[in-house]
């Protein structure tokens, strides 16, 4: 019986965090080895809300609910409370301090860190307008001190909703940051369409927003990967936390659109752009500027749907010109949000359901 048979029984039985203890060669006979495997399974029990960080050495690793757990990052979790705890894994305490591990001070520096329970928990209802009323967006006629309704740091901002709610952008883009991660690494799917819309069909994708900045990156490399792209879940997650980067209204405030800048992001990964390799430099802002012309193409009021399937599409044809493999982009993909987004282009947008140039 294989060891994936075996891990199947257990948990049609109900067993839950199987792992593999040990295992040693026991006997060879006749040039056949014999090995002995000792597994480990725990019955369902209560179970202990904690908070860990997973050492490495790989990017992340998924829990049996599929949860994601990122390398180096501290994540919530709820475990069984007769769970062991190798080395691999932190358990933090509500200060952020180690528990299951002797810790020694070092001479490097420590990192700014605030634990999970200092983290808001963003969470909203609403997929257009306010992420906690639903009112439309509005443009202040002045910028103004503002404090984030979730998180509470204060900023100098220009947009505010008719409320006076303002989210921040990392607050804007936290609930949707988990989904992008875990399907962007474990996506099998090659056509990014398809990606793209297996994200925006969540709850937690609102139809606007900077949280389609670190996807259009996601996207693409994990399309790339798929199709026989030589990259792996480091880089993924290096141009999701890249795409974190680009501001809010960056399409009008800054003046390129954030699909653009995460077009540009893939391919800097893929083609592992530097400040200092001259060429490479200028190969990646060049692939900024001509995605933006395709967006800037269309006068109309922004819509994060309509710019992120531009620049996918025209992704496919920059990675036929400038790599060996071809990131697929052909899915067909036909508004179906026009009635609730406001500001909508209607029968103008490439995108209305009765176009005809969707290919």
């Amino acid at each position: 019986m294989g060891t994936t048979s075996l891990f199947g029984i257990l948990e049609d039985f109900g067993f839950e965090n199987i792992s593999v203890v040990k295992r040693y060669l026991y006997r060879e006979i006749k040039g056949y080895p014999f090995y002995s495997l000792t597994y480990q399974a725990f019955k369902p029990g209560p179970k202990n809300e904690t908070s860990l960080l997973y050492r490495g050495p790989f990017a992340g690793v998924v829990t049996d609910n599929g949860q994601l757990i990122q390398r180096g990052c501290s994540t919530n979790v709820s475990l069984p409370a007769n769970l062991p705890i190798g080395t691999d894994v932190m358990l933090l305490d509500d200060k952020g301090q180690v528990t299951n591990l002797e810790q020694k001070m070092d001479c490097c520096c420590l990192p700014d860190f605030r634990p999970p329970t200092d983290l808001p928990q963003v969470e909203s209802n609403h997929k257009s307008g306010c992420m906690v009323c639903g009112e439309p967006i509005i443009i202040l006629a002045e910028p103004q001190e503002l404090s984030c309704h979730y998180c509470g740091k204060r900023g100098r901002v220009e947009s505010s909703w008719e409320k006076g709610h303002f989210v921040c952008d990392q607050c804007h883009i936290q609930p949707a940051a988990d989904a992008i991660r875990n399907v962007c690494l474990t996506t099998k799917e090659k056509d990014v369409i398809a990606i793209f819309q297996e994200l925006r069909s969540r709850p937690e994708f609102p139809t606007h927003g900077p949280h389609h900045h670190p996807m259009v990156p996601g996207i693409l490399l994990a399309a790339y990967r798929n199709n026989g792209g030589a990259i792996g879940d480091e880089e993924i997650l290096t141009g999701i936390n890249r795409g974190t980067q680009i501001p809010g209204a960056s399409c009008s405030f800054l003046g390129v659109d954030g699909a653009a800048v995460g077009v540009g992001i893939a391919f800097s990964v893929i083609l592992r752009a530097s400040p200092f390799n001259g060429k490479l430099r200028q190969t990646v802002q060049k692939i900024v500027i001509r995605v933006s012309e395709k967006i800037a193409e269309h006068p109309f009021s922004r819509c994060c749907q309509r710019e992120c399937w531009l620049a996918l599409k025209e992704a496919e044809a920059i990675s036929r010109e400038l790599t060996d493999t071809n990131i697929l982009a052909s899915r067909l993909l036909v508004c179906d949000q026009f009635k609730q987004a406001d500001h909508c282009a209607g029968k103008l947008c490439p995108l209305f359901p009765s176009a005809k140039d969707n290919q």
